[in-house]
């Protein structure tokens, strides 16, 4: 090999030689074939040698980040997915907003391995090619450059556009150009993974604050005296706001329903207290309440009667029932009478309401409005009865002092007819109609026939009521619902769907539906609660339906007509908020249990008035509160699956290269640069050595079509030429 003099720069005039060096040629023997030479050269070395610590690091290192990383956006997910404090870490994470940035830092991560690791297998697929598939001529030395310094993928890529059909038919090729693939893919992983977010909210922090949950007794009476004068029958209920519930399952007996006891804790904020504490805070953002606050309890069973009873239209349009109720030995399981026997007779004399008339054009004719609604009215029978459930809402010793009067369990008969009056309409007739049998009894209904084909079907509820205040724990795994009160203007009525989702009257019509309320529980509290009241569900219930005086006639009970358009019989009936009429009636046309119906007023008005008393309380206890927060976090797995499987792709390549490699090379060592070069440079004539100098590749490769060389395969099992085989440097020609 001659040697090789220094080219001075075109515009440099310095002396810039250096020394002669004289280069002895080895000689040739003649006697060795071509394809042998020196054992040096056919040295093997161990596969932890071959790749270099670097390269092993990079491989194996790189393997395990990305499966932390991984596992790390994997709880991120889990938790954006299904919210659970217990994930501590994504938890913290989320609350402090920093789900997003956390996403993008560990993209960061995965870029970065995935470059790593695609220019480490980048060598490895040259040093393949070199030593045992073969490169083209024109492509030996950038492939030994390439197999030395870790290129990407790209730079190996480039060199196989000169000859794709070559190169693409042997596996590391194919392996590389997939692998150059996930890793260009895994560029836009941080796109993809932010596209599973969305915006929800999760727990906040808890926070302990002051709250107010009752008054003083010597205070009561203040809170009596505006009661009184409140009619919550016939307001419009101000807001449904979430509650917390323990709720019993309903009992059903023979001919009779049990609403079951329920118990409903009021969480003591307003919208307007909270603000003071979070402006951004509402009431259904509370995700736990623990601490005092006031507790109502109810229970409501109803039976179908047996009614003794007389129905009289004296005026023509208006009807009363009057008579005596009872029911079969079956009802005792739920109730019982501990009074003398004449204490235990239900008497009842009540207003059956009719529906309004209209003006019929201008013959001013009155005519009952046609409605597909239920003609329903309840009867205020008794409003302290000797009859009992088989025991107290509150056990003692938490039950309220005024329960040692055991006259608590209110008396209600729910009466429905047909709005059909037929002929007789209009006209009046003393003549009364007597009840004395059931046609039929289904569950706790009675159906009775009355004059011109009408019916009267009845039941018999009995009701108790009881308020006191609790330690109470309150909690949601979601934010819950404020309900609005709307107004459907196709009925012409108020729409209480979404209040009967809030009470959960309409789970029937939805198994998988669950209640918009928070989940309630009473721990040990350790304290003694100090003597205080809370606001008397009882009066704010019983003041309006049970009236000391209902009219000048003191036997006749006040009714309550729960129908869109039923007449109000001016001191026989009492005035109903039209959405609590619907509500009612909707209930029990949806379920046919009129306890869940006055279960559900019940506890509509008791809210009315505490909420109504909130702001007067003067007692007040340390509390723990938990609000939620708006987050931004993973709400679905699309993109997680995605990266992920283009993550897993990748590892998959590079096992593939890392064993092709192990199996594939012997002698080639990665990183070296001068063992790079001196592994192909056998391979290269010396004439194009020579010839290259001060040339480019663009001209280089143009030589080499020019005389046949860019057809000669340059590899570590022989060059060979696909048409000629190429001169061995060294040669003479």
């Amino acid at each position: 090999m001659a040697s090789y003099s220094s080219i001075p720069g075109p515009d440099l005039h310095a002396d810039f030689s250096s020394p002669t060096v004289a280069l002895k040629e080895a000689p040739v023997d003649s006697a060795l074939d071509e394809d042998d030479y020196p054992a040096e050269l056919e040295r093997t070395h161990t596969l932890w040698r071959r790749l270099g610590v670097w390269s092993i690091w990079v491989l194996a290192g790189g393997t395990v980040t990305l499966v932390i990383v991984v596992a790390f956006l994997a709880m991120l997910w889990q938790y954006g997915n299904n919210p659970d404090e217990r994930s501590r870490i994504a938890h913290a994470i989320a609350i402090h907003t920093f789900t997003a940035q956390s996403t993008t830092l560990s993209v960061m991560i995965i870029r970065l391995v995935v470059a790593i690791q695609s220019g480490v297998c980048t060598s490895l697929a040259a040093a393949l090619l070199l030593e045992k598939y073969g490169v083209l001529l024109p492509d030996v030395l950038h492939l030994a450059a390439i197999k030395s310094l870790n290129g990407g993928p790209s730079t190996l890529l480039l060199q196989f556009g000169h000859q794709l059909r070559f190169y693409l038919r042997s596996l590391p090729a194919i392996t590389i150009t997939l692998l150059f693939l996930t890793a260009t893919a895994s560029q836009l992983a941080s796109t993809i993974l932010l596209s599973d977010f969305d915006d929800t909210t999760t727990r906040n922090k808890r926070v302990d604050l002051p709250v107010s949950y009752g008054v003083e007794p010597k205070a009561t009476w203040k809170a009596f005296a505006r009661m009184i004068n409140i009619d919550y029958w016939g307001s419009r209920p101000a807001v449904y706001i979430p509650f917390g519930e323990i709720q019993e399952a309903p009992r059903v007996a023979t001919n009779a329903h049990d609403s079951g006891v329920t118990y409903q804790g009021m969480v003591p904020f307003t919208d307007k207290i909270l603000a003071n504490f979070d402006s951004k805070a509402t009431v259904k953002n509370v995700r736990e309440y623990t601490g005092l606050t006031a507790v109502f309890g109810s229970r409501v069973t109803c039976i179908a009667p047996d009614l003794e009873a007389s129905v009289v239209t004296p005026d023509g349009w208006f009807e009363y029932i009057s008579g005596q109720a009872s029911f079969s030995e079956n009802g005792d399981q739920l109730v019982s009478c501990f009074g003398r026997p004449e204490k235990c007779d239900i008497i009842f004399n009540c207003t059956m309401p009719t529906v309004t008339f209209l003006d019929e054009g201008e013959n001013f004719t009155w005519t009952p409005q046609k409605s597909d609604d239920w003609v329903m009215s309840l009867c205020s029978v008794e409003r302290y009865s000797y009859w009992a459930f088989d025991k107290a809402l509150f056990e003692p010793p938490m039950q309220p002092e005024y329960d040692e009067d055991p006259r608590s369990t209110s008396i209600t008969l729910v009466l429905n007819r047909t709005n059909d009056f037929g002929a007789a309409s209009g006209s009046s007739t003393e003549e009364p109609v007597r009840i004395t049998s059931a046609r039929n009894k289904a569950a706790e209904w009675s159906t009775y026939d009355m004059r011109n084909n009408q019916t009267l079907v009845a039941s018999l509820c009995f009701s108790r009521l009881e308020a006191m205040p609790k330690y109470v724990k309150m909690e949601s795994t979601v934010d819950l619902s404020q309900v609005t009160i709307t107004w459907d203007h196709i009925r012409s009525r108020f729409n209480t769907k979404s209040v009967q989702s809030l009470l959960g009257t309409d789970r029937a019509d939805d198994p998988h539906a669950s209640k918009s309320v928070l989940d309630m529980t009473f721990p040990e509290y350790k304290h003694e609660i100090p003597p205080v009241n809370v606001t008397d569900i009882r009066i704010a219930v019983n003041q309006a339906l049970y009236p000391e005086n209902p009219s000048d006639d003191n036997t006749m009970q006040w009714s309550v007509a729960t129908c869109d358009f039923c007449a109000q019989n001016s001191g026989r009936t009492i005035s109903i908020h039209p959405f609590l009429s619907a509500l009612f009636q909707d209930i029990v046309q949806f379920t046919h249990h009129p306890a869940i119906g006055l279960q559900a007023i019940y506890n509509t008005i008791a809210q009315s008035a505490y909420y109504e008393e909130l702001p007067a309380f003067t007692v007040s206890t340390q509390s723990h509160l938990v609000l939620s927060k708006s987050v931004e976090v993973p709400r679905q797995w699309t993109g997680f699956i995605i990266v992920v499987s283009i993550l897993g792709a990748h590892i998959a390549l590079v096992a593939v290269i890392v064993w092709l490699f192990a199996t594939g090379t012997s002698t080639s060592l990665i990183g070296e640069m001068w063992h790079s070069v001196g592994q192909v440079m056998n391979e290269v004539p010396e004439h194009l050595v020579q010839d290259s100098l001060g040339k480019t590749d663009k001209q280089l490769r143009a030589a080499c079509r020019a005389s046949g060389l860019n057809e000669s395969v340059v590899g570590r099992s022989g060059s060979r030429t696909l048409s000629a085989r190429p001169q061995r440097r060294g040669s003479d020609k």
